[in-house]
């Protein structure tokens, strides 16, 4: 509302001062009350159309200049009350800082043309005001028009860095929504592989186990499905980055208990006093994660764990997950070693480190393996 009474004060001001020299009942004073108005008209449709299309907004532009060019030719010659043409002017400046914005390389030439009209302006002047002028009355005039070409690239060179913006934070959240994908099809495929690497080697020896291992690999199938559908969701995220629908507390539970029923025992220990604002936004959504990836490792490369267990600590306003499996036991015989994408833990540390915290893991020095993450709060 500030912008529209602003340019309606502007433009009300130059139409009175243009109002104050001339007499608008007369065919002169109504051909330049009909000027002003179409180039005030055609300057509102460059600013609308250019943006979404050059040439019609480059077209429009020309359309301005020649009107203007053609009165001031007219008054010049035959009119003895001169008017400034401070309303066609203000209009011819809106047009030239608009097309210096918008247009691409190749429809900039119409920015000098329109320059050119402001540029014609002051032959509407009396000639003996001209005659009291050093050089003319195209100096304010030549002010007027490189000052609107400077406001037009400035704001070009903001729209430029706006869009470069704009696109690193689009790159980043298609390199998160890859981190997800591979997070999540990643865990429950490995699961797949594991039961039927498992199913390949009890099938003949004990096929009620081989039948308990199939019923896993369609279980996991399943989840694999619905991780699937849930990465596209986050494509629809919150105003923070977020997923739209991020995980809850009760959906690690459901994890770790499918994990815990199909692979190693796991329990998950959630510290007394944990704060359920804590399962919200973006830093829940990268702890349910690193869970997920931890569960996945220990699916890939500790077969011989005999226990899991899952941390969650949210008390102190900092989120921090851990993830310990012990190691011991004896290695369960399997087929081909899995492949190792490298992009899980790397990725994790990464978005972790994007929020300010820290993630570590490595063996624990009994065999076992722990990885750790901490978020800070957003109140640091």
């Amino acid at each position: 509302m500030l912008d529209v009474a602003v340019t309606g004060l502007v433009i009300g001001g130059a139409a009175l001062a243009d109002l104050s020299v001339f007499t608008p009942h007369t065919p002169t004073g109504r051909m330049l009350i009909g000027e002003a108005v179409l180039v005030t008209v055609l300057a509102w449709a460059v600013r609308r159309h250019t943006p979404a299309h050059p040439a019609r907004g480059a077209a429009l532009g020309l359309a301005a200049a020649l009107v203007s060019v053609a009165v001031s030719a007219v008054v010049a010659v035959t009119v003895l009350q001169r008017s400034p043409g401070l309303l066609a002017g203000l209009g011819l400046a809106a047009v030239v800082v608009t097309l210096c914005r918008h247009l691409p390389g190749r429809w900039l030439v119409a920015v000098p043309v329109v320059a050119g009209a402001l540029l014609a302006l002051p032959v509407r002047l009396p000639s003996d005001y001209l005659d009291d002028l050093p050089a003319g009355a195209t100096g304010p005039a030549g002010a007027v028009a490189c000052a609107a070409v400077a406001v037009g690239l400035l704001l070009r060179s903001g729209d430029v860095a706006r869009r470069a913006a704009q696109d690193a934070v689009l790159r980043g959240e298609r390199l998160r929504l890859a981190h997800d994908l591979h997070d999540d099809v990643a865990h429950h495929v490995t699961g797949v592989v594991v039961a039927a690497q498992a199913g390949a080697q009890v099938a003949f020896r004990d096929p009620e186990q081989a039948r308990v291992l199939f019923e896993r690999i369609e279980s996991t199938g399943q989840d694999g499905l619905v991780a699937i559908g849930r990465a596209v969701r986050l494509l629809r995220t919150g105003p923070d980055g977020a997923p739209a629908t991020p995980p809850t507390l009760d959906a690690v539970r459901d994890l770790v208990h499918r994990f815990s029923r199909a692979d190693v025992p796991t329990t998950l220990d959630v510290a007394d006093g944990f704060d359920d604002r804590v399962c919200t936004g973006a830093r829940w959504a990268l702890g349910v994660r690193v869970v997920q990836e931890a569960l996945t490792n220990v699916r890939k490369h500790a077969a011989a764990a005999t226990g899991v267990r899952v941390a969650i600590d949210g008390t102190a306003g900092d989120l921090t997950v851990a993830v310990h499996n012990d190691g011991a036991g004896t290695p369960r015989r399997r087929g081909r070693p899995l492949p190792s994408g490298g992009a899980g833990l790397p990725g994790l540390a990464e978005q972790v480190g994007a929020f300010g915290g820290e993630f570590v893991h490595g063996p624990d020095g009994a065999g076992g393996w722990t990885v750790t993450a901490r978020i800070p709060g957003e109140h640091r």
